[in-house]
């Protein structure tokens, strides 16, 4: 049976995420885990709905914190782990294992899930306002990423930037060559 209630616009699988060693985990928020985010780590939750509000700053700007934020979030599932025997072997917290599992796109997956899991925490219709805010977010976000990379691979698919890079790069090695004395005709063979 789902943590959420059935009116929830908030599925489990938005709140969960796999990491780089194919471990699954479920984000789930309540107020003692809000209260403790807060006293430890000054992270407020209760902000959230404010779209001004510091909040929002750990997603984007502090991954330490970020990562911090869902240990404390994900504490009893941390102590549940099964470690690897290089894990075992390092002998190191499991909040840094945890840690060390998130890369590039499950950091990203770990990042979105924990926002939904933040957003599933307040109730309606607070709840909903949040994730129609962040679903065009999302889907923006989305848009923009996929622009932006497509007009990255049509300037970098532009014979003209091949041309231009290929000539500045010979202009500026010939006067690095020219700077300190070398002359083309000093090592050609006599053959």
């Amino acid at each position: 049976m789902s943590q959420t209630s059935s009116t929830s616009p908030v599925t489990s699988e938005q709140r969960s995420f796999a990491d780089e060693r194919g471990h699954v985990w479920r984000f789930r928020l309540d107020v003692f885990l809000a209260e403790q985010l807060l006293e430890d780590l000054g992270v407020n939750v209760y902000d959230a709905p404010n779209p001004e509000s510091d909040f929002w700053k750990i997603f984007g700007d502090s991954p330490k914190k970020l990562c911090q934020s869902m240990c404390i979030v994900l504490g009893d599932q941390l102590e549940k782990l099964s470690l690897s025997d290089d894990e075992k072997d390092r002998c190191e917290p499991l909040e840094k294992t945890f840690m060390r599992r998130l890369t590039g796109e499950s950091l990203t997956r770990a990042r979105v899930a924990f926002q939904w899991a933040v957003i599933d925490f307040f109730p309606e219709p607070v709840r909903t306002g949040m994730k129609e805010v962040y679903d065009k977010e999302l889907s923006l976000t989305g848009k923009v990423q996929t622009a932006a990379m497509e007009k990255a691979r049509m300037v970098l698919n532009s014979p003209k930037l091949e041309s231009e890079t290929l000539q500045k790069l010979d202009s500026e090695f010939s006067s690095l060559l020219e700077s300190v004395g070398w002359n083309p005709g000093d090592f050609q063979s006599d053959n």
